[in-house]
């Protein structure tokens, strides 16, 4: 039996162009239980488990959120009480655990089964699990990648917004500056939102740099984001980097998707461009500079 169970057709018709939703058969998997969860968290290395308060602001900064509302316990306890604390706990890159491992590439290969037919290349990928508790929110942010969140316990309502809602210069910078606080949410946004309302055996799809906003039910959930990158999110990258340094120079690039041609030159020249700028690194880590 397939983990997931996609339709072609609306696969080849929506995917990286519009959301949709899925479904899986992930929900009793072994791995998805929540005392199998808690014991992989805590087996991790700590830097790559984060553990906040649940419930904070629709706007609060993606990037720091477990810095800026941290509950004050431990992982630990944070784990033992997760809905009497209200606790939120992401497992980052749960990939990298070897006994973890063999069941995210089966996952990876069915997706790369399907995305191979419509945008060939998936060479990169990273998930995260997150356990929280009753109302939590993870905070309006948009990843640089495309995704599929899964969801195994509880309930969510997910917000996703075309990324045309970010400016030009915005999407660029979201590519460029990793340092850059990402856009933020401005109430009048919701309106332009489609939600989804996934629970256990649901998933739903998030286009390229796709923002999103997603809130818990009133019960403890759990769920899987796994994000990936292929060639053609890359090709997107390198002219949103292009433009941002093009209008660092002074210069007014035409949007990326606006002209074929211009695009493939960006894309080219960002690529061309790589070998200079490592070297050039490398030289001012010499230098001490």
């Amino acid at each position: 039996m397939a983990l997931i169970d996609f339709d072609p057709a609306e696969f080849r018709e929506k995917y990286n162009r519009l959301p949709f939703k899925i479904r899986h058969n992930l929900v009793d998997h072994p791995w998805m239980q929540l005392d199998k969860l808690k014991a992989l968290a805590l087996r991790m290395p700590r830097a790559n488990v984060l553990h906040r308060n649940a419930k904070v602001p629709v706007n609060t900064e993606f990037d720091n959120a477990h810095v800026n509302h941290a509950n004050g316990l431990s992982l630990e306890q944070t784990l033992d009480k997760l809905e009497e604390c209200s606790g939120y706990v992401v497992l980052n890159l749960p990939e990298e655990d070897p006994e973890f491992k063999p069941f995210a590439d089966q996952v990876l290969e069915e997706i790369r089964a399907q995305t191979d037919a419509v945008d060939p290349g998936l060479y990169w990928h990273a998930t995260y699990v997150f356990i929280s508790a009753q109302g939590s929110v993870t905070p309006y942010h948009m990843d640089r990648e495309m995704n599929f969140l899964m969801q195994m316990k509880g309930k969510k309502e997910v917000l996703l917004w075309d990324p045309l809602v970010m400016s030009e210069q915005e999407r660029e910078r979201l590519m460029t500056d990793f340092s850059a606080m990402r856009p933020q949410f401005r109430e009048e946004l919701r309106a332009r939102a489609q939600r989804y309302e996934i629970g256990p055996g649901d998933g739903v799809h998030h286009p390229f740099i796709a923002p999103h906003l997603v809130t818990n039910g009133p019960s403890l959930s759990i769920s899987w984001a796994f994000t990936f990158r292929t060639r053609g999110s890359d090709r997107k990258g390198h002219i949103l980097k292009m433009n941002h340094y093009l209008r660092r120079l002074g210069l007014k690039p035409s949007p990326e998707g606006a002209s074929p041609v211009k695009d493939a030159v960006k894309d080219r020249g960002y690529i061309a461009l790589q070998p200079l700028v490592a070297r050039a690194r490398k030289v001012k880590t010499a230098l001490g500079r």
